[in-house]
């Protein structure tokens, strides 16, 4: 792994460690996709915090939206909604997401 992308890694590992309750954070892998990079991360979260409710999350750039996540239950986004807020910002970009009841 060279230098930038042990960066890359270690901003997006803190980025994911900051979801409150998110008690470990790895990341699986992560690979370029066009214009992004595509990350597969675990997280361990207590399940009292989780509610079945399945979201789908975009990135929006103003000219496209692509999709990037999707979680099972709105606890799980919102836990890790301050670090996808965060990291859209910084790449230019906001959040959007889709309830599938």
């Amino acid at each position: 792994m060279t230098e930038m992308e042990k960066g890359r890694h270690e901003k997006v590992l803190d980025w994911l460690r900051s979801c409150p309750y998110a008690e470990f954070a790895d990341i699986d892998s992560v690979y370029e996709d066009g214009d992004v990079y595509v990350v597969t991360a675990s997280l361990a979260v207590e399940k009292e915090h989780t509610v079945a409710c399945p979201i789908t999350v975009f990135f929006e750039d103003g000219k496209s939206a692509q999709k990037i996540a999707t979680f099972e239950s709105e606890d799980m986004y919102m836990l890790c909604f301050p670090a996808l807020e965060k990291w859209a910002k910084e790449s230019g970009g906001f959040i959007t997401e889709s309830i599938n009841e």
